[in-house]
């Protein structure tokens, strides 16, 4: 995919599997869980994520920073710059001095998941661990459109703020893309042109709006 295919990762960012067993999600504790995770819509955070897939020999690794106010989100990795006001996304790839447009908030975007997940998914399982030492909500998604590219998602967040610290998932591939987030600041201070994208004249532009 998803590492390889950056109109697919612009559609990512970030996120991935697990397979849970756990009791059903009630309607209040979902509502709960919405709330939560409905509460955090500004932040800042480096990121770790892996990719594997039962037909490659080698897991692939990458590292990136995220930031998130409310509708908009930057996303900087190794390769990519893929920056969103909504309802455009851009992909800027420095290496290739291509610029790749899309339209529409996608399923498996920060805006989504870390604010408005049940548009696109069900929660079909819950539980409460422990995950780097402090005690998460780990629910369960799967897509409400049966077509769907991205088959499962698990998510973890904080039970004390709604953070989600971890996002891991599984596509019709088989692939799949496990995002842990550090250094999270739930304050940040962003700079006037934080959510603006840069590029050269030079750089080819790929539309590709309907």
């Amino acid at each position: 995919m998803l590492a390889k295919d950056a109109p697919l990762r612009a559609k990512i960012c970030m996120l991935m599997l697990s397979v849970l067993v756990a009791e059903a999600v009630s309607a209040q504790s979902l509502a709960s869980i919405k709330a939560l995770a409905q509460s955090v819509q500004h932040f800042r955070a480096s990121f770790t994520y892996t990719v594997s897939s039962p037909y490659w020999d080698d897991e692939e690794e990458h590292t990136g920073s995220l930031a998130v106010q409310g509708a908009q989100y930057r996303v900087e990795t190794g390769t990519d710059v893929i920056l969103s006001h909504g309802p455009d996304t851009y992909v800027y790839r420095p290496a290739e001095n291509q610029v790749l447009i899309t339209t529409g908030e996608p399923a498996f975007s920060p805006v989504t998941l870390f604010g408005n997940f049940e548009a696109f998914y069900e929660a079909v399982a819950m539980e409460s661990v422990q995950y780097v030492g402090v005690r998460h909500h780990t629910v369960l998604l799967r897509p409400r459109d049966p077509d769907a590219s991205v088959q499962e998602v698990a998510v973890w967040l904080r039970a004390g703020d709604g953070m989600i610290t971890r996002v891991q998932s599984v596509d019709v591939n088989s692939t799949t893309m496990d995002i842990r987030l550090v250094d999270i600041d739930l304050n940040p201070r962003f700079a006037p042109d934080a959510f603006d994208l840069s590029f050269p004249e030079s750089a080819e532009v790929i539309d590709l709006r309907s």
